[in-house]
């Protein structure tokens, strides 16, 4: 047996072994915790690429979720090329599932470019297999169509495809984002395999519905939820698992599949499978109660384990060897060991021990000639002993999770916009409902129409160019009595005449507030790109690049004598804090002090610790200032920060009541910015007002969303995930133990951490004897605001550092406590909370590359309409990036005077607030905030996006958005290669609707208001007075073509008699650049 119990290392046997005999090994440990270190360490001894990790399911025995999608295509990529593997790694839990026959999994056909094969008999084979048909392409099994491009994502692929055809051949074949929806890279051929884990085509579903009734003979059908929605083909239905077997007449078992293989287990891992197997009958028992939901019986759904132990050789077994190494005692092994090497995973930490030990060397692998002491970047593994060399990790408790996933950044298709039946107001006509679009056909030219309904069933029917004249109303008519407009009436006008004027002492009144501000001159602080370089360079991560703009913007923003007032929005975990850190840099290297204000003592001290290692090579000098400060270091900190002795203070609102001279701050960064009252910045404004202000928040409060929608204010939005972070499972539940219990196990078999959220103090402790009694031997912590603070530090600490299976505690977890390892968050009475803090706690997971799930429980389904909206909303923005939108929302749940104040909320509510903060900021701009410069372009042709080229009328809404709203023509442009790339080659109708926006923005800038294009004439209204050099121009051309241009008061006439739009279209575009 390989019991590695000296000095031998089990990775490095294994390989001696393959090497041997050349016969793939398959290794079975006991958690995935241990498959990913074992995986790492056997990477140091062969070639990555031979080894392979089937992953952990991720679910429980008869869980009522399914496993991660990353976890599906990862077992479908590793079955599909399983003859290339020399080294499998897996966990028992994988041993004891049935799977489908080993053809379910392989490629049925492969695609090149050029082949011949229609769209239709594609989609047909799409069809069979299960894939479903959507709009757009998020997930596996998914497919859909627009135009001549077919995008589906198979399991084999990491990202979906896009396939394009030109009549019947495979013109192109590429990958794209499913995030932005654009092309990432052109490939060649692909192959194509079965949708889904669970099959959903008619004959398998057939199967089911046999082998279901057959084995649940004394079962009612009808009270089965899931039965019901299996054979009505509902797709991707979470938990349909525990059905899989009943899907295939044969299953086989995982050593079916992989046969080929030597078996080798862990030495304890008959234990294991012993204890799995008990665990399989416990959750079976639990899961029986509920008779709306027949269980297969274990001995049915699971391999036996004596087949299990059978095949898992235990003459030659692996042994986990741990040797407890203490990375911060290096120099205490130093004697023992011919070489040391030392391995991190992080790059800050290689310069730290290069500093420490100046005569070590740094390898790129462990087999360059070795030095005493040596360094090495690699994935976290557990130190062991090769040779008489210690190879030791300083983060052993690290785990890879698969294959980290790439996100790209362009939200372009993302845009918000209106759906059917939402409220809509139109500038002209009032509120009413949007109907959807409407083809409508004049004269033998068909165009798209927005159709809205009002008061009486009064419809308008209203083209494409006006679509700016739209917005979405900020309520739902389901949460307010609202009264549509009359198109019959001018009551509209009236209403809108009223809130003008009210808009102009709004404004007046926003201006006064920053009057000071704009006035008032900060210090300029700029630094070189090479000092900047070194600094960035230091960062262990890449940027997004969302972060690289803000980072640009802030440093632009400190570079002018003007006091910066930026927020910063993003999502928690999207790196605002390293943006913010660059800000602060910038500051001190121009020897100007920089506060951070935080919300709470816990994430005071979190930023404190996050600075100080950022910064660990510079001599900044920086400290802390929270309610755990004695009152002796808290006079020094204060008077070492008045006397310039301190570079950065981080603090929380204690600094209020401390005498601070601000007369050298040149940079304020105020954290969570939501937490904190009107009164408590306006402090600091008043101390000194010549400060550069930078907030922080994933989701703003109204006042500050007022100031950004006003212009007052400048805006960094961070949309970009990490590359490693998974979109959070959101769940709303009635509250039962059974959630409970099934939520913590799911956790714990990952090795993960659990938040319970109980923000009633009182019921804590009953909570936890709850939880106690489900689940016998799991490590409780409390934490809540009644604690002292010794207590609630020490807490935290053994939370972080894994102690703790489970939090419970109030929303004391909210304000940036940041733990990795804890990916599951359990929210009771999640009624009683605000979005805001919905999607600031459900933030505190899935902040590592682990799938994180969130349960928003709920005492009974019948909730008040705003609690039932607010639940609604938060599980419908489960995407990563939408705290922003959220915050958006959050303003039809708490109304107009949330944001506005209530002089102000009556007629908002009366036009609109999108409506109201157009007026608002075009009168803080000085213009007259009902006639707004616009070009009117009409060629009375089609041009419009066909139905069969883009289907959805969503999308196609949000595109004709994108295409009103581009400024310049580089914005057109993208928008157009974009569409192209989604779509396909761009119809002629199309085409018309781009050429149309590309004449609308030259007339624009010739202050040209209408253009007018029929067969006889073409009629341009000038919007006088106009710039003198087009004025010019103008007479110029009427001069030499007087008797095809006619100029009368402000109207010229173009005298072109052209029946062919295309060529009016190109004669129209010439004279257009000519004035221009």
């Amino acid at each position: 047996m390989i019991k590695i119990k000296d000095q031998t290392v089990s990775a490095n046997k294994l390989c001696k072994m393959y090497q041997n005999n050349k016969t793939p090994i398959c290794v079975v440990l006991n958690s995935a915790k241990d498959v990913e270190l074992f995986a790492n360490e056997l990477s140091l001894y062969t070639n990555m690429e031979k080894i392979s990790i089937f992953p952990d399911s991720e679910i429980l025995p008869y869980d009522h979720i399914s496993s991660p999608e990353r976890i599906i295509t990862k077992r479908f990529d590793v079955i599909n090329k399983k003859n290339e593997i020399k080294f499998l790694i897996t966990n028992i839990k994988s041993l004891f599932e049935k799977y489908p026959p080993l053809t379910f999994f392989k490629s049925f056909n492969t695609f090149k470019l050029g082949q011949i094969i229609a769209m239709k008999d594609f989609i047909d084979i799409l069809t069979s297999l299960g894939y479903i048909r959507l709009d757009k392409t998020f997930q596996i099994n998914e497919y859909s169509v627009r135009g001549g491009i077919i995008d589906v994502f198979i399991p084999l692929y990491e990202n979906p495809l896009r396939i394009e055809f030109f009549d019947d051949v495979i013109e192109s074949i590429r990958f794209f984002d499913k995030d932005s929806q654009l092309s990432l890279k052109e490939i060649d051929e692909f192959n194509i395999t079965n949708g889904s884990i669970t099959p959903n085509n008619n004959p398998d579903i057939n199967i089911f519905k046999d082998n279901w009734r057959n084995y649940f003979q004394d079962y009612d059908e009808r009270y089965c939820s899931l039965f019901n929605q299996i054979i009505e083909g509902n797709k991707n239905l979470e938990g349909v698992e525990i059905y899989n077997n009943l899907f295939f007449k044969n299953t086989v078992s995982f050593f079916n599949i992989f046969n080929q293989f030597k078996f080798i287990g862990d030495i304890n891992c008959f234990e294991y499978i012993d204890k799995y197997q008990k665990y399989i009958l416990e959750r079976y028992t639990e899961e029986s109660i509920d008779l709306t939901r027949p269980l297969i019986k274990p001995t049915d759904n699971y391999l036996d384990i004596d087949s299990i132990k059978e095949n898992i050789n235990l003459d030659e077994s692996v042994y986990i060897d741990m040797l407890n190494i203490d990375i911060n005692r290096i120099d205490d092994h130093i004697p023992m060991y011919e070489n040391i090497i030392i391995c991190t995973n992080n790059s800050l930490n290689l310069e730290k021990y290069k500093k420490d030990y100046p005569d070590s060397k740094r390898i790129n692998s462990i087999d360059d000639q070795l030095e005493k002491i040596n360094i090495y970047h690699s994935k976290p593994f557990r130190s062991h002993i090769y040779n008489n060399t210690l190879l030791m990790h300083d983060n052993e408790e690290w785990v890879n999770d698969l294959d980290e996933v790439k996100h790209e950044n362009d939200s372009f298709f993302d845009t918000p916009i209106f759906s059917e039946d939402d409220v809509v107001v139109h500038e002209r006509y009032g509120i009413g409902i949007y109907r959807g679009l409407e083809i409508v056909t004049t004269d033998s030219t068909s165009n798209e129409y927005l159709k809205l309904s009002y008061k009486d069933n009064e419809n308008l029917y209203v083209p494409l160019r006006s679509i700016n004249l739209l917005s979405k109303y900020h309520k739902s008519i389901t949460s307010i009595n609202l009264e549509l407009d009359s198109l019959s009436s001018k009551k509209w006008l009236k209403k809108k005449d009223k809130a003008d004027k009210i808009v102009r002492d709004h404004a007046a009144e926003i201006l006064n507030i920053e009057s000071k501000r704009i006035n008032s001159n900060a210090k300029s602080m700029t630094i070189s790109k090479d000092v900047e370089k070194i600094f960035s360079d230091t960062f262990p991560y890449k940027e997004t690049i969302d972060q690289l703009k803000a980072i640009d913007d802030i440093s632009k923003d400190l570079s002018l004598i003007k006091p910066m007032n930026r927020l910063l929005c993003g999502d928690v975990g999207f790196g605002k804090t390293e943006v913010a850190l660059r800000g602060a840099h910038i500051a001190v290297e121009n020897s100007s002090q920089v506060i951070i204000l935080t919300p709470s003592t816990i994430l005071c001290d979190q930023h404190y610790e996050t600075t100080k290692k950022r910064f660990i090579d510079y001599p900044f000098n920086i400290k802390k200032l929270n309610r755990r400060t004695s009152l002796k270091d808290k006079n020094k900190i204060i008077n070492d920060y008045n006397s310039k002795k301190i570079d950065i203070l981080i603090c929380t609102h204690i600094i209020f009541n401390q005498v601070i001279n601000f007369e050298d701050t040149g940079l304020l960064i105020i954290d969570e910015e939501h937490r904190f009252g009107t009164n408590q910045k306006n402090i600091i404004k008043q101390h000194q007002e010549n400060i550069h202000i930078l907030y922080l928040s994933a989701t703003p409060i109204p006042r500050t969303m007022n100031f950004i929608f006003s212009g007052l204010k400048d805006f960094s939005f961070l949309s970009t995930p990490p590359s490693s972070r998974l979109s959070i499972k959101s769940n709303k539940l009635i509250e039962n133990d059974q959630i409970i219990k099934e939520a913590i196990e799911r956790e714990l078999n990952r090795n993960g951490q659990t938040f319970i959220v109980q923000n009633n103090i009182s019921k804590i402790e009953s909570l936890v004897r709850r939880i106690q009694n489900l689940i016998p031997d799991i490590k409780i912590g409390i934490a809540h605001g009644k604690l002292s603070n010794k207590d609630i530090s020490s807490i935290m600490t053994n939370f972080a550092n894994g102690s703790i299976d489970v939090l419970v505690c109030t929303t004391i977890v909210e304000m940036g406590l940041d733990i990795p390892n804890a990916n599951t968050m359990i929210v009771i009475d999640s009624q009683n909370f605000g979005l805001a803090q919905l999607h600031q706690l459900r933030g505190r997971v899935g902040r590592s590359n682990k799938q994180g799930y969130a349960y928003f429980l709920i005492p009974d389904i019948k909730l008040n309409k705003d609690a039932s909206y607010r639940l609604d909303s938060i599980i419908r923005h489960s995407k990563l990036g939408s705290g922003y939108f959220l915050a958006q929302e959050d303003l039809e749940i708490r109304g107009a005077g949330e944001i506005l104040g209530d002089k102000q909320s009556g007629h908002v509510d009366s036009i609109g607030l999108t409506l109201y903060l157009s007026m608002l900021k075009e009168a803080i701009n000085g213009k007259n905030s009902i006639n707004v410069f616009r070009s009117n372009i009409n060629f009375y042709d089609s041009a419009y996006i066909p139905s069969d080229y883009l289907p959805s009328t969503v999308e196609r809404l949000k595109i004709y958005k994108i295409i009103d709203e581009a400024k310049t023509f580089d914005n057109l442009v993208k928008a157009r290669l974009n569409l192209e790339d989604r779509c396909g080659k761009l119809p002629q109708e199309v085409q018309n609707l781009f050429k149309n926006e590309e004449i609308k923005i030259k007339c624009k800038v010739l202050k040209f208001s209408k253009l007018m294009s029929t067969s006889k004439q073409t009629k341009i209204t000038i919007d006088l007075p106009i710039e003198s050099t087009i004025q010019t121009k103008l007479i110029n051309l009427i001069t030499k073509n007087n008797s095809l241009f006619i100029l009368k008061n402000n109207e010229l006439i173009y005298k072109l008699n052209e029946n062919d739009p295309s060529i009016r279209r190109s004669k129209i575009n010439n004279i257009l650049d000519d004035l221009l």
